[in-house]
């Protein structure tokens, strides 16, 4: 999800949302510690999913322990940074486009755990 408007509770809650409209199990959503995924609104909607949604809290800046840095790492080195736009708009489209076919790519996630400083997720 790529949004253009600034984070706050009710964006965050729309990714969970949609995670949680397809899966077919619970959630398990890796976060770190800005204060909008520990919001109240944020907590009642996690209260409200009936256990499907659980938010797992990293400590505060341990941006090497969250696999979203892998991420956008491999987002950026493989595409974003070794293409050039001229105008947000297609730095947007083009992010959009990475992200999408990197979830089409489940090989590529699953990898992203197996890194030694995110491999406790595995535990």
């Amino acid at each position: 999800m790529v949004s253009e408007s600034r984070v706050t509770a009710d964006v965050f809650i729309d990714f969970p949302r949609r995670l949680l409209h397809n899966a077919k199990g619970s959630v398990y959503l890796i976060v770190d510690g800005h204060r909008i995924h520990r919001a109240k609104k944020v907590q009642e909607f996690v209260r409200t999913s009936q256990g499907r949604l659980t938010l797992v809290l990293l400590p505060s800046y341990s941006p090497e322990l969250n696999p979203d840095e892998l991420v956008w790492h491999h987002v950026k080195s493989q595409r974003i940074g070794r293409t050039v736009v001229a105008t947000k708009e297609q730095r947007v489209a083009l992010a959009r486009s990475v992200l999408h076919s990197l979830q089409q790519n489940t090989q590529i996630i699953k990898q992203f755990f197996y890194e030694e400083h995110v491999r406790y997720i595995l535990n």
